[in-house]
Formats: C-alpha cells, structure tokens, sequence
C-alpha cells in the first residue's frame, strides 16, 4: 500500500494553499491513502475557509483513504470541527478509542487493510489515552497499520517494544520523531516530522512510502509550498 504521512499541518497557521499541494503530492506519488498523525488544525481553532479548504482537498481525491489522528492541539472534543463539521466519505477520523477502520487496498495490489488508531480527547500532551499492552487481536490476513499522535513512554520500554513488535502490526505510524531517535526500535516504526517548518520557509515535510508484509519503506520529501 502507498502511503503519505504527516503531522502537523496545523491548517489555519501555515499557508492556505497547503492542502491543495499536499492533494497534489498525494496524485503525483499514486498514493493510496493519506495518513495524518495528530494536529490537522493549529490550536484548536478553524475557521470556514480552513474547512472548506480541506474539505474540497480531500473531496478531490475519493479514491484515497484519508485516516486523521487529533492531537493535543485538535483534540476530538465537542467543540472540535471533526464532529461540529461534516466531512467526506473518505475521511476516517479516530475518536478516544481504538477503532480500526477497513478499507480496500486501493491502487496497489496486497490485501485489504485495516488501520487501527486513536485520537486525543483533550488539550494535554501528557495525557496519552492509549496502553500498549491492551492492544486488540489482529487478524495477519490483513495490512494492520496503528496510527498515534505520539509514541507513548511505555513503547519504548523492552516489554512494549515486544508488544508492538510481535501485535501482528505491519506498521506504527506516528508523530513523533524524537521518540524514534531515543530509542524506539526500528522495523515497523515510522516517526513522521512535523509538516510545517517553525522557520516557516515556504516548505513542508511528508513521507512517502509503502507498507506491505514483512517490509516497509518510507523516505522523506521537502516540498515548495507554491500556489
């Protein structure tokens, strides 16, 4: 499966051309699905152009499975855009629980795929609503991928290490580089750096990749954010 992974966008700080190019980037690449690892929107806040901006970004391309994990900056609260606003049919938007949506393998041959995740419910990075060692079952006939907006502590312990390494997860996407780099193991481990540069350069970061049994690659591309 050809994935795109970011995080970060934070929609409504960076430029508003944003989610069109990345819906450029995702056709250009034959992506299958678009993954996004916490942080959609900046702080919590949206307002209409943001929205109908991403809604008609995303619209373009219903062909492709979008996934969005909110994070401490968008948390899935009541007053959040993920339940105030309605949003395509190919959007899957994770909630305060483990929820695994199953899509189609898309473009790509392999089989079908199913990505489990989980969404922030609150403003607070240090509440992490997830243990690791109460994953569910999953079934191998299956692409299994997990989605989080960040690698909890408790991952990069030995037990959990095992735990994600032998859950029958073709992947852990997530985002959170600096986890990665104090010493989750590597495999099926995928950190994805913020997209939108703090020196707000006019670029951003999404990795490119594919996830398929027993191998997964990804690298990373810098993108121009021209109009």
């Amino acid at each position: 499966m050809k994935i795109i992974a970011c995080s970060k966008l934070q929609a409504g700080k960076s430029p508003s051309n944003l989610p069109n190019r990345i819906v450029s980037v995702i056709k250009n690449s034959g992506a299958d699905a678009l993954l996004v690892a916490g942080d959609l929107f900046c702080d919590h806040l949206f307002d209409e152009d943001v929205y109908n901006s991403l809604y008609n970004s995303f619209s373009a391309v219903p062909e492709v499975s979008i996934f969005i994990c909110p994070g401490a900056s968008d948390p899935y609260m009541p007053d959040s855009p993920y339940i105030l606003k309605d949003w395509p049919e190919n959007v899957h938007i994770f909630k305060g629980r483990m929820k695994a949506f199953e899509v189609a393998p898309g473009r790509s041959e392999g089989p079908a795929v199913r990505v489990y995740g989980i969404g922030a419910v609150r403003h607070n990075p240090k509440v992490f609503p997830f243990d690791p060692n109460r994953l569910p079952k999953t079934d191998k006939a299956f692409l299994n991928i997990l989605l989080l907006n960040g690698l909890p502590e408790a991952a990069l312990t030995e037990t959990g290490a095992a735990v994600f390494k032998d859950g029958a997860f073709d992947a852990l996407v997530f985002g959170s580089a600096a986890a990665a780099e104090s010493g989750a193991p590597n495999g099926g481990f995928v950190p994805v750096p913020p997209a939108v540069d703090a020196g707000g350069d006019e670029t951003f970061t999404v990795l490119s990749g594919t996830v398929e049994k027993g191998r997964v690659s990804f690298t990373t591309e810098v993108i121009r954010n021209d109009p």
